[in-house]
């Protein structure tokens, strides 16, 4: 799972070699300058799979969904089925922070693939009835933001300073870790496999020592003891939001 807008992230995963995994990246948003959004469509495609050394791609999402409630929504709508038509790419779909995001799109849309962020605190995707909708109409769902980008398997010492607004909630996640005899790791792994319908969960990892943890995990994953309650405020939900705390 990589993006346009990562950095050099594709280039780098080409140079070690993807061939063999189902690779999905992102469009960037569209810039407002662009009038031929066919053509923009193709060259971000094309300039991806040449970064990344493969010929097609498992999945094309875009990183800003919005843009399709816009003036040129319907037109980038059609230029996604175009490049999937054309087999470079097999499977479309959206990158969402929010179930709201899908609530808020054009009724008749309809994706291939939805990735979305699911853990112990932001459960909205099951309970605003999106992850049943999702997969009684065949959509692939994929997890991302399992770990809540790492913060929930801090240790209560480390947390950063500016989540005391919600010590309360920490608290009572802490007291609940120590309630059910789960760890962080394995409660964040069990919320999020224990879920039907899911295709794939995405994870992050900075050491080969992490993956092993998290695949020995696998294993001995006791009996899910779920979370509560979940909550939805996106000020900590999305960590795209913590840099204004």
């Amino acid at each position: 799972d990589t993006a346009i807008a990562y950095g050099d992230s594709e280039s780098v995963l080409g140079n070690l070699g993807c061939q063999e995994f189902a690779v999905v990246t992102k469009l960037p948003e569209v810039p407002a300058e662009i009038s031929d959004i066919g053509n923009w469509v193709k060259q971000q495609v094309s300039e991806s799979l040449a970064r990344l050394k493969v010929t097609q791609l498992d999945g094309l999402l875009l990183h800003r969904p919005e843009q399709l409630n816009g003036r040129i929504g319907e037109n980038l709508y059609h230029c996604l089925r175009a490049v999937r038509d054309s087999g470079v790419v097999k499977r479309i779909g959206i990158s969402i922070y929010d179930p709201q995001e899908l609530d808020d799109l054009p009724a008749d849309l309809t994706f291939d693939l939805i990735q979305a962020p699911y853990n112990p605190f932001d459960q909205r995707l099951v309970t605003s009835g999106w992850l049943a909708k999702l997969t009684a109409s065949g959509t692939a769902v994929h997890l991302r933001s399992i770990f809540l980008q790492g913060l929930l398997l801090m240790d209560p010492k480390e947390r950063p300073i500016k989540f005391m607004p919600w010590k309360t909630l920490f608290d009572r996640w802490d007291a609940w870790l120590l309630e059910s005899k789960q760890t962080p790791l394995e409660a964040c792994l069990n919320h999020a496999l224990s879920l039907q319908g899911i295709e794939k969960v995405v994870i992050g990892i900075n050491s080969q020592e992490q993956l092993r943890q998290m695949l020995g995990t696998l294993g001995t994953l006791p009996d899910l003891k779920s979370f509560e309650p979940s909550i939805n405020d996106p000020r900590i939900l999305n960590p795209v939001e913590w840099n204004l705390l």
